[in-house]
């Protein structure tokens, strides 16, 4: 398929059954996915965007002679008319009527390819998934610093090989070098970006345990680092599901009250409600569409009849009106309209949108003086608001003209007919883990395309604003005045000044939170004449974006930019949305989040919720009843049974009494099996994170998990940094007197490290964020303090043992020539042992555990690893279990006599004498008193003890942890 190429739109074996739509919905079959970018030319098609947008409602594409007017094709302003590549098509018409567009012959919606391969929308994803920059929990440049540091001191260490080795001239210089070699290279640690990587890996599989899937692994360190949480209003903090409260109509040149009975309402009013929508009947009358459409035609008792037909139910089933044309919605316009023909074929458009954008295309005189302040009191209630008007289309025009007016033509002069108020129920665990995230230092934030006020309250109600209206101030008069949203107090306004940004912070000190709607964000950045992503206004939006908590009224683009600020401002961003509007978002975010929106199974699971919870009430009030009777309260005893009376009257509406807690507890686990069973494609891949799930609880996980991976990662490089700084050393101090490791030590303690690093990497998050926030980076200062620290005692007792070990080495021994085979000696055992006792020390006193992980006692591995190799070398350094010293290549440790032995030989000085020799005196003063085994078991505790105790009571302090 190329560019150019016309193509049929259709299912293969399309039969009009409702049990093949369901099937295609559900995606028990086999999807048949649009593999191009294309123009609908004829015909209707609907299409399931989810994969691409994470908008689980099905998408009505029209053909370009809907479109109207003329011009040159824009992806953005013309999304009505493109299949997108990666879309899947759950019904498709070949269309009617006269047209210059031929039909298909197989009955397909006919199409024009203009994008393919990985310019298509779905190939940019791809390619995004592909070719992502890797921007992962410590970056690049930290860790070739890092590195840096580590070769600097291995430079020193092999200096000094290098030195000692030049003196000797019998020394094979070839050998010397390979030598040098290998203590350098030892530093550069190989096995860190398979560390880096199991860490993250196993971050993954926790994740995808919970239902949470990522595309991009290097995020899941970045999330650890989240400071600011953004969200999506409705479908993530609340429900996609539309509850019809009711219409204000106009009567007499003022607003009535709130008509909960729609289908009483005036049938100039009832025919914008039922006219102008989107909606879509497929086969087997299954309706697709808005969800807050299908609410309004429930409520009302309308519904479709057929592809553009709209009629009335029950008894308005004589009612009826056919939509000619329409004009979809636009987020940028923020409305939509159609153009209907009533039961008289008389001609009119019906227009709903925005009351603040759709109040501009009213006829003055029919807009009453209350039109602000009804609309402005439902949305402080929490209410989504629509304007609604008409106009009636003089006779000239034509169905047939219709389609090639222009839309602002049409969309003038209009009468105003009332107002239709809907409300979406907030999710059940919202609350809650809006406010653990607040707890834990997260700024909480709100970017939606609803109305300031809705927005403000539902963000009041959750806990993102923590203040009454009042001391919420809005940007108003085009971005110069900040003014308190409750008219009660119009002395809270605040010019805002543009020069001097710094007002703003003062504000939010004072106790104010502030919103700002997407066309005063637009007007603040006037002056720049910029796009909203060029680098001009992302310098004046830093300076605003960090103090506003509720971004409202905000296009795809705008909220695009928000994130955009956030980051250039140095903040880590979480966003975490579901529908189209949040895709350019999710994208920009560090850290971007795409919940499955599936309102029926959010229902379902909200009303057993809410039933199991008044049936635990009632018992819990028929207990006290039995007690109350017992008790002979006639007063109390009454009140009892009135509560209980009224709650089961709620009961009865939920259908709670129905088969009791078993039947609710069954409902619960449907709809969870419901969310199992629905394709991962039904969440948006443009986004870093999916979960298979409609909670924000998702974000928390994510969070702990993210803080869990940092540390995990942080952990690594320390560790890894500390064992290749102590090999390097022991390997020159080795090298220089010719003694040697063994393979099976080697292997041993290459085996003792992959699995506890493994151990570690598989340490699990807690289940509460802390307010603490672990160290972003290992060139902290706290975390080289750290590393420079324990080296430093590693080191101090590395020598204490090469100095004891020394006068024990027999100088006739064969092996002790640098380029010699290895042969056991007391030196290379007494390096070893402690060698390894550093190795389980690095990991035990690095392990950071709670708050980010949990305890070293509650991972279980690795702290029964730990004892376990303590327990080991215990065995080894006693020599209790012979076998074990041998099968490591363990020399058998020497008595104080071998030493006098081995000096007489060497016939450097008498015992007396090598017994006073200052500082290796001293320290052979302490081997003579404990013995030499006796003396290592010391310097091994006293590693032990020293490093877990600097490390704990200072460094783990500042680093974050217990």
């Amino acid at each position: 398929m190329v560019v150019g190429d016309v193509i049929s739109l259709k299912i293969p074996g399309f039969e009009n059954t409702l049990k093949s739509v369901d099937q295609r919905c559900s995606g028990d079959v086999e999807r048949v996915v649009v593999p191009a970018d294309v123009v609908v030319l004829r015909g209707r098609v609907v299409v399931n965007e989810a994969m691409l947008t994470g908008e689980s409602t099905a998408q009505v594409k029209e053909s370009v002679e809907e479109r109207g007017g003329g011009g040159r094709l824009d992806v953005e302003e013309d999304k009505k008319i493109i299949v997108w590549g990666g879309s899947s098509i759950v019904n498709h018409k070949s269309g009617g009527g006269t047209s210059a567009v031929p039909q298909c012959s197989d009955g397909g919606a006919l199409g024009y390819v203009f994008k393919v391969g990985f310019e298509t929308q779905q190939g940019k994803l791809l390619r995004n998934m592909a070719y992502t920059e890797n921007e992962g929990g410590t970056t690049s440049t930290d860790t070739l610093i890092f590195i840096l540091v580590l070769l600097f001191f291995a430079f020193l260490a092999a200096l000094n090989v290098v030195q000692q080795g030049l003196l000797d001239p019998d020394r094979n210089r070839f050998k010397l070098l390979l030598h040098t070699i290998i203590i350098i290279t030892s530093v550069v640690p190989p096995e860190l970006p398979m560390e880096l990587s199991l860490a993250v890996t196993n971050s993954l599989k926790s994740l995808m345990d919970k239902n949470v899937y990522c595309t991009e692994p290097f995020r899941v360190p970045l999330a650890g680092k989240i400071d600011t949480c953004c969200f999506d209003k409705t479908g993530t903090l609340t429900s996609d599901e539309m509850v019809l409260k009711g219409v204000v109509c106009v009567d007499g040149g003022r607003m009535t009250a709130l008509q909960g009975n729609v289908g009483e309402v005036e049938e100039e009013v009832l025919h914008v409600l039922a006219g102008c929508q989107g909606l879509t009947v497929i086969n087997g009358g299954k309706v697709l569409g808005d969800p807050l459409e299908k609410a309004t035609l429930e409520g009302m008792g309308w519904e479709l009849k057929g592809e553009n037909e709209v009629g009335g139910s029950g008894e308005g089933g004589g009612k009826s009106i056919r939509i000619v044309h329409r004009f979809g919605f636009d987020s940028k316009l923020k409305r939509m309209s159609c153009v209907i023909a009533d039961d008289k074929l008389k001609l009119k458009l019906v227009a709903k949108g925005a009351p603040e954008k759709l109040k501009e295309f009213f006829n003055a005189d029919t807009v009453p003086e209350d039109y602000d302040k009804v609309s402005m009191a439902h949305m402080a209630k929490g209410r989504r608001v629509l304007a609604l008007g008409t106009k009636a289309l003089s006779q000239d025009v034509t169905i047939g003209k219709v389609k090639t007016l222009k839309r602002s033509d049409l969309e003038s002069n209009l009468t105003f007919c009332g107002f239709i108020v809907l409300t979406c129920p907030l999710k059940t665990d919202t609350t809650p883990v809006i406010s653990e995230l607040t707890s834990s230092g997260h700024r909480c934030v709100m970017i939606t395309g609803d109305a300031v006020l809705t927005a403000a309250e539902v963000a009041r109600k959750v806990g993102i604003i923590l203040v009454e209206a009042e001391n919420t101030l809005e940007l108003v008069k085009d971005g110069k005045e900040w003014r308190a949203m409750s008219s009660s107090t119009p002395s809270h306004t605040f010019k805002h000044e543009p020069d001097n940004i710094q007002f703003l912070p003062s504000l939010v000190k004072k106790g104010y939170q502030l919103c700002v709607s997407g066309d005063a964000l637009v007007s603040l950045l006037s002056s720049s004449g910029s796009s909203l992503l060029s680098a001009p206004s992302l310098k004046l939006l830093k300076a605003v974006v960090p103090h506003v908590t509720v971004f409202a009224r905000h296009a795809p683009k705008q909220k695009e930019a928000v994130i955009a600020a956030l980051n250039a401002g140095g903040k880590f961003t979480m966003m975490c949305g579901d529908g189209t509007n949040d895709v350019g978002a999710l994208k920009q975010a560090h850290v971007g989040i795409s919940l499955i929106s599936v309102p029926e199974v959010e229902s379902k699971t909200r009303n057993a919720m809410n039933a199991v919870d008044l049936l635990k009430r009632i018992e819990k009030l028929e207990r006290k009843l039995v007690k109350a009777k017992a008790k002979k309260d006639g007063d109390k005893e009454a009140e009892i049974t009135k509560q209980i009376n009224k709650l089961r009257k709620k009961s009865k509406k939920l259908k709670a009494g129905e088969g009791g807690f078993r039947e609710q507890i069954k409902k619960l686990k449907e709809a969870e099996e419901a969310l199992d069973n629905v394709h991962l494609g039904d969440a948006s891949v443009a986004s870093p994170f999916t979960y298979r799930g409609t909670s924000i609880s998702c974000c928390k996980m994510i969070a702990l998990q993210g803080r869990c991976t940092l540390v995990t990662m942080l952990q690594i490089y320390k560790i890894l940094g500390v064992n290749c700084l102590v090999t390097a050393i022991t390997l020159s101090r080795l090298t220089i007197v010719g003694v040697k490791q063994g393979d099976t030590q080697l292997t041993a303690l290459g085996l003792i490290v992959a699995g506890l690093f493994f151990f570690v990497s598989v340490s699990k998050p807690l289940q509460t964020l802390s307010t603490t926030r672990p160290p972003s980076s290992i060139l902290c200062l706290p975390a080289l303090a750290s590393i420079i620290t324990q080296f430093c005692i590693h080191l101090t007792f590395m020598t204490f043992t090469v100095t004891a070990s020394l006068p024990f080495l027999d100088p006739l021994d064969a092996s002790t020539i640098p380029d010699a085979a290895f042969n056991p000696t007391p030196l290379n055992s007494a390096v070893y042992l402690l060698s390894v006792c550093i190795t389980v020390n690095t990991f035990a006193c690095n392990y950071v555990g709670t708050p980010f992980t949990e305890s070293l006692r509650d991972n279980k591995l690795l702290s029964k690893a730990i004892l376990g190799l303590f327990v080991v070398m215990g065995v080894c350094v006693t020599e209790t279990f012979l076998p074990i010293n041998q099968l490591l290549q363990l020399d058998p440790f020497p008595e104080w006599e071998d030493r006098f032995v081995n000096a007489t030989r060497a016939g450097d000085m008498s015992a007396e004498e090598l017994g006073e020799e200052g500082e290796l005196g001293r320290v052979l003063e302490l081997v003579k008193t404990l013995g030499f085994k006796g003396f290592l078991g010391a310097v091994m505790v006293a590693d032990t003890i020293c490093v877990n105790l600097i490390e704990r009571s200072i460094f783990r302090k500042l680093l974050g942890g217990d």
